[in-house]
């Protein structure tokens, strides 16, 4: 478990399941996520999500974000890391809306980032936001992100920002 001033992160649980498809399913939060909400059967995604506790994909990992208190306000993730490059991909969602806009979701992903630096050879760590979704933009910039390019993903403007060793090592001086 990693842990911060108000928030903690824990290896994903079967138990997440029902949350986590309620939060999928929700058309507010897949629009944030640039995505469509998925139209599987809560069983299907079930058995899905056993699947893939049961065999993880390589390179990537799955936490669930925790307030102190065992609420399970949303989900983090890194992905695709790549160990020759030295860099990997990070994404999160705060998924219950009562935890928005009071920076559990900065302190979330400033967490993942401890962990990853601390961790692993990683030099760099990306992230793909919604060209429009200034509010998420704000909060990774508060982590040490910046822009790096845009790109257009099914007609959706994406910004990937990015965060070096270097920075983050300057960042928590």
């Amino acid at each position: 478990m990693l842990k911060g001033k108000r928030v903690h992160l824990r290896p994903k649980s079967l138990g997440d399941a029902l949350q986590d498809y309620t939060w999928n399913r929700d058309r507010e939060l897949a629009r944030l996520d640039g995505s469509l909400p998925p139209s599987i059967t809560f069983n299907d995604y079930l058995e899905a999500c056993a699947l893939e506790l049961k065999s993880p994909l390589p390179r990537r990992e799955r936490f669930a974000i925790e307030t102190l208190e065992g609420v399970h306000i949303g989900n983090c993730m890194y992905y695709d890391m790549d160990g020759e490059k030295g860099e990997v991909e990070v994404g999160i969602l705060i998924g219950d809306r009562r935890y928005w806009n009071q920076g559990y979701g900065t302190e979330a992903l400033e967490i993942l980032l401890d962990f990853l630096f601390a961790s692993t050879s990683v030099n760099k760590v990306r992230l793909h936001t919604l060209g429009w979704n200034h509010r998420a933009q704000r909060a990774f910039e508060k982590c040490g992100f910046t822009p790096a390019s845009r790109a257009s993903r099914q007609s959706q403007p994406f910004l990937l920002m990015a965060l070096s060793r270097e920075d983050w090592d300057k960042k928590r001086l």
